[in-house]
């Protein structure tokens, strides 16, 4: 099992960078994809969220929301893969986030940087 942990502090309560985050229309604005989807909305466990890095291409990668806990903590997990989100509230009204990614076999294959977040950040804070 390899993993990848990381963190940024946001200057945003964390309930409006979970439901940012877990907004699927809004991730082509942080993330390196071109389209996400759900298969329903709001998002719960057992959501399913599918992306594409192409809109031309008809390969989606799918996601499973396997851990939710409403605006505090939730885990995708697909083939092999999971990443948690942990959002911690600070005293001045910041969030700490806390992304933890795995898999359970084999290498991590693109482990991510702190450059989407770092966009992330600055989306929220705006």
């Amino acid at each position: 099992m390899q993993k990848n942990l990381l963190k940024i502090i946001i200057n945003k309560p964390g309930k409006d960078i979970f439901d940012f985050l877990l907004n699927p229309a809004n991730s082509p604005k942080w993330l390196d994809v071109a389209e996400e989807r759900t298969n329903e909305f709001p998002v719960k466990l057992g959501t399913i969220f599918e992306n594409r890095g192409d809109l031309n291409s008809d390969e989606w990668t799918r996601y499973t929301v396997s851990y939710y806990d409403d605006g505090k903590e939730f885990e995708f997990t697909g083939n092999n893969y999971s990443v948690r989100y942990i959002l911690k509230s600070l005293e001045n009204g910041a969030t700490e986030m806390t992304i933890l990614e795995q898999v359970n076999a084999g290498d991590l294959p693109d482990p991510m940087t702190m450059a989407p977040f770092e966009k992330l950040k600055r989306l929220v804070e705006e």
